[in-house]
């Protein structure tokens, strides 16, 4: 098997696993696996080789975690504290900066605006709540396609929220 074919072969199989343990794929994004039941909902986030899981119940989670070291060598980092770049903490998230080595002015008044936001929006935070049962995946998107004139490059943006709450 060659490298382009590994990252393929393992998704495979890591979506063979938890459609075994009665997750089902997001039919509005494929990196998204859902487990209901009567009592609660469990959320897989897929990213490369790192599963984000997200659930209502803690035991359902340690569960989970259980029946993943049975399919697959696997490591328990904690509590999230930062996830795509983002660092989170329990009941927020802040916003971290890049383009550390050679920032440009550019680069200082979108870190002047970006705190300005910050600065007004300060007790502002993402939450998300236990015991939602009728929990509802919804996406919404938006594209343009080719439209900066400079280098006719396309954008896409989306977001998922399970409920009210943002999720992706």
């Amino acid at each position: 098997m060659g490298l382009k074919q590994t990252p393929q072969a393992w998704y495979f199989k890591l979506h063979k696993c938890l459609v075994s343990l009665e997750f089902s794929r997001s039919n509005d994004e494929q990196v998204v696996y859902l487990k209901r039941s009567n009592k609660s909902h469990l959320i897989i986030g897929v990213y490369v080789n790192d599963l984000l899981v997200m659930g209502e119940n803690d035991s359902d989670i340690s569960k989970f975690k259980d029946q993943m070291m049975n399919f697959f060598q696997i490591s328990d980092l904690g509590q999230l504290c930062s996830y795509l770049s983002i660092e989170l903490t329990q009941g927020g998230a802040r916003i971290t900066f890049k383009f550390m080595e050679h920032p440009t002015s550019e680069h200082l008044l979108g870190i002047k605006c970006i705190l300005r936001y910050v600065r007004g929006t300060i007790d502002y935070g993402l939450v998300y709540e236990k015991g939602e049962t009728k929990a509802k995946l919804v996406n919404y998107s938006d594209s343009n396609f080719a439209s900066d004139v400079e280098d006719r490059k396309s954008t896409f943006g989306q977001a998922f929220f399970l409920s009210e709450m943002l999720i992706s």
